[in-house]
């Protein structure tokens, strides 16, 4: 919603503080670059009668670009030229861009005072939804080996792993060590996903 920008920027830097440590550190310069390069367009909020943030997905879609986007201009308006080099090369480490037919979650993530009332069930139902209305057949996903939480909310939705993806050396600058990539074909396995 309107003015959400920030708190959703807030948001996706606690909830994967671990994986964007590397290209954006922490604090409030992390936060300052989410807010300049999130595409209002990718993102779906769960809101608060109050009007509370209570949860945001952001999606890519091949040939549309994705939640978070930015430029090579805009880290270095936050972090200056120098380190928007070294960050964007950081970044392309951990981009995978979305094939064609699907939509690929980029983030779910939920406020601390929201989590386990359904709010990220809410949210994978909107992104099917919206999947369903742009005629995509999938939703595809990444997660990493260090949130068992978040599998297991895929798995319960229907999710299935199809791919796993070892970092390397590049496992401890990251903070983990493997990415598990999760299919589900749209309008697969609903009635699995309880009811917020």
């Amino acid at each position: 919603p309107s003015g959400a920008r920030d708190a959703a920027a807030a948001l996706v830097a606690e909830a994967f503080a671990r994986k964007l440590r590397a290209p954006l550190g922490r604090g409030t310069r992390a936060q300052a670059f989410l807010a300049r390069a999130i595409d209002p367009g990718k993102v779906l909020s769960a809101v608060a009668p109050d009007g509370r943030l209570l949860g945001v997905a952001g999606y890519q879609i091949a040939g549309e670009g994705g939640f978070v986007g930015g430029t090579l201009s805009d880290l270095a308006a936050i972090y200056g030229w120098p380190s928007a080099i070294w960050r964007s090369a950081v970044f392309l480490a951990l981009y995978r861009p979305a094939p064609g037919g699907c939509l690929n979650v980029e983030t779910i993530c939920v406020a601390a005072g929201a989590r386990g009332r359904g709010v990220g069930t809410a949210l994978l139902r909107a992104l099917e939804a919206e999947a369903a209305q742009r005629g995509l057949g999938e939703l595809r996903l990444e997660v990493t080996d260090t949130n068992p939480r978040a599998r297991a909310l895929y798995q319960r939705a229907g999710f299935r792993s199809d791919r796993v993806t070892r970092m390397g050396p590049l496992g401890p600058i990251f903070g983990f060590a493997r990415v598990i990539g999760m299919r589900r074909p749209v309008g697969a396995s609903v009635s699995r996903v309880p009811a917020p």
